[in-house]
């Protein structure tokens, strides 16, 4: 079984109804696991004009999936949610982010895991802190602790 990190963001309509439909939609597939499910933490859109606020989590997946089929999982589950666009800074009712797929670095098109801005922000490792601290970027072979801590400044 692989072992999957993925983030999930909403700011759109109900956002925390929103992340539960998409984790529930993601436990329903008969080859995914739902292990480990962060609390939400709301942040401020990171875009170049205002709008809603995100909740933002993350959750540790188990799958069979290879890390396209379970692209192509989460995409189908983002367009039942409502989202119709995929550019970056859009508002959405739902995002879902593969961060992880075991220590496995892929460039794929339409796929780059580990996820490239990951290390980056801080919605992004708040929540993954809580579920998987000594988890160790494949390519920057730093933890998930250390690279919060980092962004944190402590």
């Amino acid at each position: 079984m692989n072992q999957v990190y993925i983030s999930l963001g909403s700011n759109l309509g109900p956002r925390e109804k929103n992340i539960e439909q998409a984790l529930d939609l993601l436990s329903q597939h008969s080859d995914i696991s739902v292990q480990q499910i962060s609390t939400l933490y709301e942040t401020v859109a990171v875009a170049s004009y205002k709008q809603p606020n995100f909740l933002n989590g993350a959750a540790k997946l188990s799958t069979i999936l290879t890390p396209y089929e379970l692209l192509t999982v989460t995409e189908s589950i983002e367009n039942q949610l409502g989202r119709s666009s995929k550019g970056t800074g859009d508002p959405r009712p739902i995002d879902i982010d593969i961060l992880f797929y075991n220590s496995e670095i892929i460039s794929m098109d339409h796929l780059t895991i580990p996820h490239p801005m990951a290390h980056e922000r801080l919605f992004v490792l708040d929540p993954l802190y809580e579920i998987a601290p000594n988890f160790e970027h494949p390519i920057l072979n730093e933890s998930i602790r250390s690279l919060r801590e980092a962004l944190r400044g402590y």
